[in-house]
Order: C-alpha cells, then structure tokens, then sequence
C-alpha cells in the first residue's frame, strides 16, 4: 500500500513539475525585430534560432520539438527575412513564422551603376549571391533564351529603379525580371518618342526577340553610347554636347578614349577569372580600341537614349570636366590641352 501511495506521490509530483515548466515555457517571451531563415533550413532550425532568444532548456526543446512536429508536420517554411518588431513567446514564434510570409527587401539601382555594382547589392542584402548573380549575367546562352540575341552579358538592359526581391532569390529570376522589366518600360518609352521609334525602325515590335539583327544592332549601339554619356555627366543639356563629339570621333575613325571604359574593363578583369571568361576579343577599353565598346558600361536613363541618338550638332572632338556639371569643349588638340591645363586636377591616371 505505502509502494502505491509513493508511486502516486511521484506521479503527482512530476505531473505539477511538467505543468510548471510547460506554463513557464509559455511565459518566455522576447522581443524579436526579424527572422533571418536562409533555404534548406528545416522546421527544427526554429529551436536553434530559440535557444539563443529564449534560453531554452533541454525540456523547452523537447517540447518545441512535439510541437512542430505534431502541428507542422505536413507544412514547409517558406526561406526568406520576416519583419516581426513584437514580443512572442516561443509557441507564438513557431506559428508566426509558418503562418507568415517573408518580407521583401528593398534595391535601388542609379543611373551610372554597372552589373558589378548591383551584383554587390544583391549579396549585401541576402538577396543572391555576387558570384551567382554574375555567372548567369555573363552566361550568353541564358541571355539569348532571355533576348533571342547573342550578348555577352546583361549590362545595359536593367532600367535605374527601385526594385523589390524575396532573400535568397534565384539570381535566374532575379535576371529575368529585370530584363523583362527593361524591355516593358522601353518599348513604352519608344512608344512615346515616334521620332526615336522612327530613327530605330521599330514599328509593330513590342520585344527585343522581334527585332531583327539590324534593328537590334542599331538599338543596341544606341545603348552603349547611352551608357557612355551617364558615366560621363549628369547634366542632360551636356549630354547632346558629349554625344556629338563621340559621333564626331567615330566618323573620322578617332579612338573615343573616355576615361568610364578604361575603368570599366579593369573591373570585368577583376572578375574574368572567376567568371571563367577566357574570350580575349572582349575589351572595352576605347584608349585601346576603336569604336563603342562590346557592350553598355552601365544602366541609363531612358531619355539618354534621345540625345544618344540626336547628338548636337557641332565639330567638337574634345571636352574635358570643368565642374561637377560642366565641360569645356573644343574643337582642335591644341585648346584642349589649354582647357587641361586650366580645369583638370591631374590624378594618378594613365591608360
């Protein structure tokens, strides 16, 4: 009898001792900003992530355990960043996060940024990878499912904006978008510059799969001088100035030599290795080569395209910086070394 009596006692005993912890884990709470939950991380990921927010003991995690176990067992937690910004107790922390969704984080791209700067972005905010995001920017056979082209890379068909993505995107996704936005918001703009429409001969196109390789061509140089001049000068009227004297120098078959270019491909060489690029007739370099560039060197505006395409008038050859928005141009080698002279803050710069 006093065996039955003390079985009963400790059965008692640890019965009220289950219910206090049970009790003491639901009154466990802690302020949470957000949940960080990068892919491949299952539902017991949860507790690692508890054990540091609410100082779980070994009872605490065997319950938690159950719990998901019993209640989530037939449902997957969607990856991503979940901005919380309250007090949750570790039961509530559970269900929030597999009743939520992610939220989405925030880029903005400026005019003047190049592939590689947004590449940097997008892995600085746990978006995708850098490598990742350039490997498929790079990757020709991609694009041309993308475009229907032959590019080597994506630079130039990403519109200045403010974008949104989910964490841990697929860099594929995160191209596609931004390229299909680009061609939406171009043929919009096209659309409302008949002149620019009829100089590309663009009539009833809406994609740059339709394009045909010469109208393609056209638009695409029509991108690279575009590039040029917002790497050049933020000053619009300035732009019409600047596109003359590349027009200028490509007529006389003169080396373009802007400085954005030379930049620009000690950059791509950075990452040539690690993109296991081995072409060597890619350069951008317009101090070595003749002509545009084989590609854009960054993103534009779309009204960059307008003096792009209808450069000033004038038999400028030569310009160079003489304040934050402005230029001083010439016409013959002798004036510009005297506007050098008079303007350029010589830096340590020699292509």
């Amino acid at each position: 009898m006093k065996f039955f009596k003390f079985l009963f006692f400790l059965f008692f005993f640890f019965l009220i001792l289950f219910v206090f912890l049970f009790f003491n884990l639901f009154r466990k709470t802690a302020y949470i900003s957000y949940i960080d939950i990068p892919p491949t991380k299952g539902g017991y990921y949860l507790l690692n992530l508890e054990k540091n927010l609410y100082n779980l003991t070994k009872f605490d995690y065997f319950v938690l355990k159950l719990y998901i176990k019993y209640f989530y067992r037939n449902k997957t937690i969607k990856f991503g960043k979940y901005l919380v910004n309250t007090s949750l107790n570790p039961f509530e922390f559970i269900d929030y996060v597999y009743y939520s969704y992610p939220s989405l984080e925030k880029i903005t791209i400026y005019p003047g940024d190049d592939i590689f700067k947004i590449a940097k972005v997008l892995d600085k905010k746990n978006i995708c990878k850098e490598k990742e995001f350039l490997n498929f920017a790079f990757d020709k056979y991609f694009l041309k499912t993308l475009t229907g082209k032959d590019i080597i890379s994506l630079e130039g068909f990403i519109k200045p904006d403010t974008y949104t993505f989910s964490l841990y995107e697929n860099p594929k996704n995160i191209i596609s978008y931004l390229f299909s936005y680009y061609e939406k918001k171009l043929f919009e703009f096209l659309n409302k510059h008949k002149k620019l429409k009829g100089y590309l001969n663009v009539t009833n196109e809406t994609s740059i799969k339709e394009l045909d390789s010469n109208k393609f061509k056209k638009l695409y140089n029509l991108m690279k001088v575009a590039s040029l001049l917002e790497k050049e000068t933020s000053n619009y009227t300035e732009m019409y100035l600047i596109s003359s004297v590349i027009y200028n120098r490509l007529k006389i078959h003169m080396p373009l030599q802007l400085d954005p270019t030379y930049f620009y491909e000690k950059k791509f060489e950075k990452y040539k290795k690690k993109l296991g690029i081995e072409n060597k007739n890619i350069s951008f370099n317009t101090y070595k080569i003749y002509g545009l560039p084989i590609t854009p060197i960054s993103t534009f505006k779309l009204k960059t395209l307008l003096p792009a395409a209808f450069p000033k008038k004038t038999n400028y050859l030569f310009f160079v910086k003489k304040s934050k928005t402005s230029h001083a141009f010439s016409t013959s080698y002798k004036i510009h070394l005297e506007n050098v002279k008079k303007y350029y803050r010589k830096k340590s710069f020699n292509p």
